[in-house]
């Protein structure tokens, strides 16, 4: 039998490595922000690979009760654009790290989706060129984040009068989501079965433990 248990421990061992780093790759950040140009906030975020900066707003309420935060209605449009009828109070960030020269911009989107009591508008590093109108796919990736610790520094640029003071989140997404993850980590992405991994680990123990119950009782 242990023979047995040093197959088991040869299986578990390495894939709980794997399952871990899957864990701290799908670690997301929120940041506590006022949204009040000049405004700064500073976090350092690590990755296993080179990354991009995603991230968006969460705010607080009803959804039906935040039209200042805009609807993700778009009018008929160009294949090159998007165009909201909507677009909600203008939001600007931009974000920069140790490792970049120039800052990337990032625009606020109308509302991008929302629950029982948060609101999200999605953030794209791209400026829109007017009022409610982005190029689109962006041309943009966003501020390039390196392998190792990143420290990112994201300035609050310009904010709506309807929503100037307004303390919100920023949730900054992980490497490794659940929809999207970065080009480099991929073969991370298995770890969203960590259950099943588990539940069969636990199931081979316990045949192991029960046989070698079994024959020390003969």
């Amino acid at each position: 039998m242990r023979a047995a248990w040093l197959i088991w421990l040869a299986v578990t061992v390495p894939l709980s490595g794997y399952f871990l780093a899957g864990y701290v790759a799908s670690l997301s950040a929120a940041v506590p922000i006022t949204l009040s140009p000049g405004f700064v906030a500073n976090q350092t975020l690590f990755r296993f690979g080179d990354d991009r900066l995603r991230m968006e707003l969460e705010f607080r309420g009803e959804h039906t009760d935040r039209p200042e935060l805009g609807e993700y209605t778009t009018r008929s449009r160009p294949s090159d654009r998007l165009e909201f009828s909507n677009p909600g109070a203008e939001i600007l960030l931009k974000a920069s790290s140790d490792s970049s020269e120039i800052p990337t911009p990032y625009s606020a989107l109308p509302k991008t989706g929302y629950d029982s009591s948060h609101i999200y508008r999605g953030l794209v590093a791209e400026l829109n060129e007017a009022l409610g109108v982005w190029n689109w796919p962006p041309t943009n990736p966003g501020l390039a984040l390196q392998s190792g610790m990143n420290s990112v520094r994201i300035e609050v640029t310009t904010v709506g009068p309807q929503l100037a003071g307004e303390s919100v989140r920023l949730l900054i997404h992980p490497e490794v989501g659940f929809k999207a993850c970065g080009s480099q980590v991929c073969w991370l992405w298995g770890w969203f079965a960590w259950p099943f991994f588990l539940f069969t680990q636990s199931i081979w123990a316990l045949v192991l433990v029960s046989r070698d119950r079994s024959r020390a009782m003969k």
